[in-house]
């Protein structure tokens, strides 16, 4: 009898030992599945573009020191603040000294002012990540040093938005769908890290959690009702504690192991809910090194290579050839390959019925961001192809690689407002954004390019100030 009763006292204590540590700090992420559903998605890449990443990277060396959100549900804006924005800086800048970091540290209370719920007069009501991205996407974030206050209720004067100005990101995605299968989140999270992208996660936030050394070994299971919590994922490691992801946490240093933690990748893909990017291209790489570069091909489906040759230019605009006419029915795929981080886009039309249709994002919730390099997309998939239809003529496909990213739509339809060919309406509708001297390849629709600050280059490119080069690739339809 006493020997129960000792169990179930020491049972007890656990559970109000996790209980305490959980009360002790805040958390603050808000979910809503149908609202993080409709955010652009990262495109899937090719399956080998998965495979071949290493079995660890880390981002640690670019962490600031960690610091607490104390008892407030902010932690959206330390996540995305103080955790994505400063690690993005400190790695641009190769800075990896933690207390320099901190230094140049970037405001999670000016972040979680802008996204609040307008009556959240005492910080506990949380918010949502994608929130947080928006803002460092419209308005930036200014430096910690710059603006501060645990729990700040005014907005700051003009100076520190003009700070803030200065530290945009250019966009932002999520890794997978919520309803996405378990090897996939995995398999998408790491390849991100191994991309040397930082990114957000929205965890269930167990009791257990609050009380976690070494790797997190949560005695619950998941539960919609815990509370969540956003965090940023620094790296990865197959070999510790069989396989875990590294987290930074908004609890301070006495917290974990540092202000850090290890969640094994089971308990990561069961707690966590949700994963954003932050997405930003590096600015400061050797002059010799070429920021911009891709390539774009067509494959029949018996593996055949669709091979084309440079013909001509309109304008700026590259006209590349099949070297052979294709007939009505003939199945193919199209892969889109981007050696640097670009926006891509890919535009289609024909002769005969001159409508012009985006292609590549395919939808709204595809972001057409390919930030890591050396990767590919396969269009419609690896498993699909597309079939060519009962419409005889030239049929033309147009890809746009940007530093920034376009308004898709409304070039679409200012190219099929315009007169003349297919080449001349893509050509006046870009007009000055158009890249000048090109130099395109000529067995092999490929470039690569120096953009100089410039926003868009495609094939072999130098550019001058402006936006966009564009190539298109015409496929006599038989």
């Amino acid at each position: 009898m006493k020997k129960k009763h000792f169990i179930l006292t020491f049972i007890c204590v656990l559970f109000f030992s996790a209980y305490s540590y959980a009360q002790k700090y805040g958390t603050g992420m808000n979910f809503d599945d149908t609202r993080y559903n409709k955010i652009p998605k990262k495109a899937v890449l090719l399956s080998r573009d998965y495979s071949i990443i290493p079995a660890s990277a880390s981002l640690k060396m670019y962490c600031p020191t960690p610091r607490s959100q104390g008892s407030y549900g902010t932690c959206v804006g330390w996540s995305g603040a103080w955790g994505v924005r400063t690690i993005l800086a400190a790695k641009a800048k190769g800075m990896t000294n933690p207390v320099e970091i901190a230094k140049e540290g970037f405001s999670p209370h000016f972040a979680y002012l802008h996204i609040k719920n307008e009556k959240d007069n005492n910080c506990q009501n949380g918010a949502f990540v994608d929130d947080v991205l928006k803002l460092f996407q419209d308005k930036g974030v200014p430096k910690l040093t710059d603006y501060s206050g645990e729990c700040p209720q005014n907005n700051p004067d003009e100076s520190i938005y003009e700070k803030a100005s200065n530290y945009k990101i250019k966009a932002h995605a999520t890794l997978f769908a919520s309803d996405e299968t378990k090897p996939f989140k995995l398999k998408a999270v790491k390849k991100a890290l191994a991309s040397g992208n930082p990114i957000i996660i929205g965890m269930l936030c167990a009791p257990s959690f609050g009380a976690a050394k070494g790797a997190w070994k949560p005695t619950e299971i998941p539960d919609s009702k815990m509370g969540g919590h956003a965090m940023c994922v620094v790296g990865y490691d197959d070999n510790q504690y069989g396989g875990a992801f590294e987290i930074l946490n908004s609890w301070g240093n006495t917290w974990g192991n540092g202000g850090f933690i290890w969640i094994p990748y089971d308990t990561f893909i069961d707690f966590v809910k949700y994963a954003y990017e932050a997405i930003d291209f590096p600015t400061n790489l050797p002059n010799n090194v070429n920021d911009l570069a891709g390539s774009f091909k067509l494959e029949t489906s018996n593996n055949t290579e669709m091979s084309a040759n440079f013909v001509k230019k309109v304008g700026n605009v590259g006209i590349y050839q099949t070297k052979q006419p294709y007939f009505s029915g003939t199945k193919f795929r199209m892969y889109i390959n981007n050696e640097q981080p670009a926006f891509v886009y890919a535009l289609g039309s024909d002769l005969a019925t001159q409508k012009v249709n985006v292609i590549f994002p395919f939808n709204e919730n595809i972001s057409p961001a390919l930030n890591y390099k050396g990767n590919s997309i396969a269009l419609p998939s690896e498993k699909h192809f597309v079939r060519m239809d009962n419409t005889i003529g030239k049929d033309y496909m147009c890809l746009l690689y940007s530093k920034e990213a376009l308004d898709i739509e409304d070039i679409k339809s200012r190219i099929a407002a315009e007169e003349g060919d297919f080449a001349q309406k893509v050509n006046a509708v870009l007009g000055n954004d158009l890249v000048k001297n090109t130099n395109f390849q000529n067995s092999k629709i490929s470039f690569s390019a120096k953009s100089n600050q410039q926003k868009v280059v495609a094939m072999i490119a130098k550019s001058n100030q402006q936006k966009v080069v564009a190539m298109i690739l015409e496929v006599e339809h038989q």
